[in-house]
């Protein structure tokens, strides 16, 4: 399911939000996702309590990249946030719909984030 719901995603994120948001949350789901996933099993000793399939390395990787790539949209503040909010989705127990939920709710906040600043 993975490959489905990571297309899915993508298809509704550029459907659903403006131009610049559905591309910072595409570019995160294709950037972050993947660097998490790399970092996390090459580095990752310690698991995340709610989720014991990820690591703490992996979760801050993608906020470190979440933020890198928010940083081109927004002002600081806002990056961290969308930093954050990638990592949280990422780390949720919902098996491959991260690939789905990732790159949605990291648009939306980017959304909100041009929209409230």
């Amino acid at each position: 399911m993975g490959p489905i719901l990571f297309g899915a995603g993508i298809w509704l994120t550029l459907a659903l939000f403006p131009p610049q948001a559905a591309a910072c949350g595409v570019l995160i789901l294709a950037i972050g996702d993947s660097v998490a996933s790399l970092v996390g099993r090459a580095f990752g000793d310690t698991l995340l309590p709610h989720n014991p399939r990820k690591t703490l390395i992996g979760s801050v990787s993608l906020f470190g990249v979440g933020a890198m790539i928010g940083i081109f949209y927004v002002s600081l503040p806002w990056a961290l946030l969308i930093g954050a909010v990638a990592s949280l989705l990422e780390s949720l127990p919902v098996g491959a719909a991260d690939n789905f939920l990732l790159p949605i709710g990291t648009a939306a906040t980017l959304t909100i984030a041009v929209g409230v600043g």
